[in-house]
């Protein structure tokens, strides 16, 4: 699944997230800090990419598709906030 991703996303609130590939580790880079992703899938078939790098550990990413666009949904206790395929 990794593999299906855009090479960049960008987040109105939030900025953008640049996907690396570094062999088989996939990283985002935030710009300011970066992360490598783990992929899971759960039992609802929906696939998570979850930050694993120490200090920037547990953030969750759902990959999806809004407006015909890759994306991914980032949600905390009150806000989602949605990253959209950037041309």
């Amino acid at each position: 699944m990794v593999s299906a991703l855009a090479a960049r996303y960008r987040s109105v609130e939030l900025g953008d997230i640049q996907v690396v590939r570094r062999g088989a580790a996939t990283w985002f880079d935030f710009g300011d800090w970066k992360s490598e992703v783990a992929s899971r899938r759960g039992d609802d078939g929906t696939v998570t990419l979850v930050s694993s790098s120490p200090g920037e550990d547990g953030y969750e990413f759902v990959v999806a598709n809004k407006d015909s666009k890759k994306s991914l949904v980032l949600r905390d206790a009150q806000y989602e906030y949605v990253f959209m395929e950037a041309e």
